[in-house]
């Protein structure tokens, strides 16, 4: 059902309208970002956005961060995922924007394959291999995705437990999947690094991960949310631009620690980061702008390579009230007006 509302999206993105204001930002700040479903983009979807890109464009938007379902088209599995691939992607840098795929397969059986390129972990190294290969060329197009200017890195996964074996299947140890597969990318020309939640974990600390990446990862991205630092301060009557702000030049204060001699401070980037509405955090939209204020403004203070706050669309499933954007596309002015603060300058 994807295929033929996909094509006619892609056919119609002839106006490609731009924003005049002017990007006041370093050439090291590589990705003004979001990320969000990619449903968005797919006319069969109810999550289906029809001004997504002119929205994307208005907030200074110029790279994102997908996932979910609809993803699975990509699969190189499918007889003609490259055909569909190339045929988004065309999209999307028509409309000035570059894509970042949330990971390249599930790394445990619970996973849903509607994120994936169907490149698992439990499936083992060379299979994955194989795989790599058919995005770096060995498809029906001859074309080599993972050098394609328009996807910048690739996430191999999203939260690992690096030190658990992949489920099923081989049992290959995550930890050496993703260093095999990441130098494998690499190899053929592409950028690639993991997705790592800085609270989910035991192993958070980057003091334990960042060593097992950094000889093959291009940029070190961490997950770090500080919706209860804000609220809180909300409902002391103190300063939630402080606390926010606090919380996150010290998280990013611990990154850039620990990648001294590997990597600089363009190279770290937050892969996922915001704050509920209020009935899920008890937020207020106040807040809300303040705390995407204070994000930002870490990030743009600490030299940060991007920033993809989680989520710029709000999506019909009621648990996603993260957004910037209504489900009806109206704008949440406080979060908004914050984009274009940091965005578009």
């Amino acid at each position: 059902m994807l295929l033929t509302p996909f094509v006619q999206a892609a056919n119609q993105a002839s106006t490609i309208l731009r924003n005049n204001a002017t990007i006041s930002y370093s050439p090291d700040f590589v990705s003004r970002g979001s990320t969000f479903s990619i449903k968005v983009f797919f006319p069969g979807y109810v999550d289906y956005k029809p001004r997504a890109f002119d929205i994307l464009q208005d907030l200074g938007i110029n790279t994102i961060r997908v996932y979910g379902a609809g993803f699975e088209e990509f699969s190189v599995d499918k007889p003609d995922w490259a055909e569909k691939l190339k045929a988004f992607l065309d999209l999307a840098g028509n409309n000035g924007i570059k894509v970042v795929f949330h990971q390249l397969g599930p790394w445990n059986d619970t996973d849903n394959d509607a994120w994936a390129f169907g490149i698992r972990p439990q499936d083992g190294i060379e299979a994955a291999k194989a795989k790599i290969d058919a995005l770096a060329g060995k498809n029906t197009l001859g074309y080599n995705f993972l050098t394609d200017s328009r996807t910048p890195f690739w996430i191999l996964l999203n939260e690992p437990f690096l030190d658990y074996v992949a489920n099923g299947g081989t049992g290959v140890k995550i930890e050496d999947w993703v260093r095999a597969i990441g130098t494998y990318i690499h190899s053929k020309g592409g950028k690639a690094t993991i997705g790592y939640g800085s609270i989910h974990h035991g192993d958070a600390a980057p003091s334990n991960w960042i060593p097992l990446i950094r000889d093959w990862a291009d940029y070190v991205i961490f997950h770090w949310y500080a919706g209860g630092d804000a609220v809180q301060a909300q409902n002391n009557g103190q300063s939630v631009f402080d606390a926010v702000y606090n919380s996150y030049s010290n998280a990013i204060d611990g990154y850039l620690k620990e990648m001294t001699g590997y990597f600089g401070a363009a190279r770290l980037m937050i892969g996922e980061c915001g704050i509920e509405r209020y009935d899920r955090s008890g937020a207020t939209e106040e807040t809300r702008g303040e705390f995407y204020r204070a994000m930002f403004q870490a990030v743009k203070d600490k030299g940060l390579g991007a920033t993809f706050p989680f989520i710029l669309f709000d999506i019909y499933n009621l648990s996603e009230t993260w957004g910037a954007i209504a489900t009806d596309g109206t704008y949440f002015t406080n979060v908004t007006n914050q984009y274009k603060m940091y965005y578009l300058k």
